[in-house]
């Protein structure tokens, strides 16, 4: 009879390889720097490292607000970083100060800030072409009437690679959304809008994202079998897939890591298992931008048996405005507070929606997601065997950069939901 360790992991899908299908950029106009420069100052160089830092802190303090001890969880904190990010580039005094703060810009809304973070995502989206599909698209949506100003929309087409749409009413504004983060997921997020969600809009800001990986090893189907996942629910009887092959290892204070390669190595997932008497709680409480980089870059290769369990997850749609005002994110949310004078006067936030979904099989994992932010008018080494079968984080990363794509946790893998 196996023990019921308490033993959680930590897994981190990285450095894809992508293409561009699906982008909305529209290479046929040509950007007009002369607008942006007009409404932009110029700014300090920023360094990639420090975008991407920011952009980690800003997914675990988000993690923390959002998880909770008893249900599964995916998000892409790339997604809503990149709404955020073209978002910020319409804030201005202290509506944009408070952005920067609680989302870990490293810098003031200046042109510079905008395009490190377009060379930043330029470099997700073009690493090791061949071996993973990472597609990411973004698209700005006008209500009929409705018009931004010029060095705005033409600062999203640069460095977001953004395109604009257009929609007449909350109905019709809701189809064109759905489907279009529909198109660009794979049909794996759909429904993310309502039009009760769209009313008294003007401006919608979309990311979606889509992922696709298989293992550099695959697991062999015909050794998964059923075993105990030791939920703090219950004990539960899931598949579990298994192998034994040369992994990457690492040994911490309070937790070991180990590391299984995607197809042309340039894509890894991270498992980090706590200490038998660390709880998955302790593990979150202590998650940080260093320990997450300490765990991405310390390792050995050593032979193991290991055993994963299968999950699917497709949450519900969360609704992000409640824990980001809890982060210390109010202003943007506030009617006659919110100053979003880089797009138009009268704008606040009325909601930010976020769903994703998550498939982790024999072949390898598939993952999508979509944020949609709603700006209304104020008036609207020795051979180890490993057992992964306790509740556990994970993490999909660019390895390059350790971007993260995605994040949730797993504390029932056979619930869909």
């Amino acid at each position: 009879m196996k023990q019921p360790y308490p033993i959680y992991f930590l897994l981190i899908l990285s450095s894809f390889s992508c293409v561009f299908e699906g982008s909305d950029k529209d290479t046929s106009i040509p950007i007009d720097m002369a607008k942006i420069d007009s409404l932009f100052e110029a700014g300090d160089f920023i360094a990639s490292k420090d975008i991407v830092h920011g952009n980690i802190s800003f997914a675990i303090d988000l993690f923390k607000q959002i998880q909770t001890p008893t249900n599964n969880l995916i998000y892409s904190p790339y997604s809503v970083s990149t709404a955020f990010g073209m978002l910020y580039g319409g804030a201005l005094a202290e509506t944009a100060d408070q952005m920067q703060e609680v989302l870990h810009f490293p810098s003031k809304n200046t042109k510079a800030f905008h395009q490190s973070f377009g060379v930043v995502n330029e470099a997700i989206l073009n690493a090791s072409k061949g071996s993973i599909t990472l597609n990411s698209a973004n698209k700005i949506w006008f209500k009929d009437g409705f018009k931004a100003k010029a060095g705005f929309t033409e600062m999203t087409r640069a460095f977001y690679r953004s395109n604009i749409g257009y929609y007449k009413n909350p109905k019709n504004g809701s189809k064109e959304i759905n489907d279009w983060v529909s198109s660009r997921t794979e049909e794996k997020i759909k429904d993310i809008i309502t039009p009760s969600d769209l009313e008294g809009s003007l401006l919608v800001l979309t990311n979606a994202i889509y992922f696709h990986g298989n293992w550099e090893e695959q697991f062999k189907p015909k050794n998964t079998q059923q075993d105990t996942f030791w939920s703090s629910k219950k004990p539960i009887l899931t598949d579990f897939m298994n192998r034994k092959s040369e992994i990457k290892i690492g040994n911490f204070e309070s937790v070991d890591v180990c590391v299984l390669d995607y197809k042309g190595g340039t894509t890894s997932m991270m498992l980090v298992l706590p200490n038998e008497d660390v709880p998955l709680e302790k593990v979150i409480a202590q998650l940080s931008t260093a320990s997450y980089l300490d765990w991405c870059t310390k390792y050995r290769i050593t032979e193991v048996n290991i055993q994963v369990p299968k999950w699917k997850i497709t949450p519900p749609s969360i609704e992000l405005p409640t824990p980001l005002k809890e982060m210390g994110l109010k202003l943007p949310f506030e009617e006659t507070s919110a100053n979003f004078g880089n797009i138009a006067p009268e704008l606040y936030v009325s909601n930010v929606m976020h769903k994703a979904m998550i498939e982790v099989n024999e072949e390898g994992a598939e993952a999508a997601a979509s944020t949609v932010v709603v700006l209304s008018s104020r008036s609207a080494l020795e051979v180890l065997s490993i057992n992964i079968n306790r509740p556990f984080l994970y993490f999909i990363k660019d390895n390059a950069t350790e971007s993260i794509l995605f994040m949730g946790q797993i504390i029932d893998p056979s619930e869909s939901q």
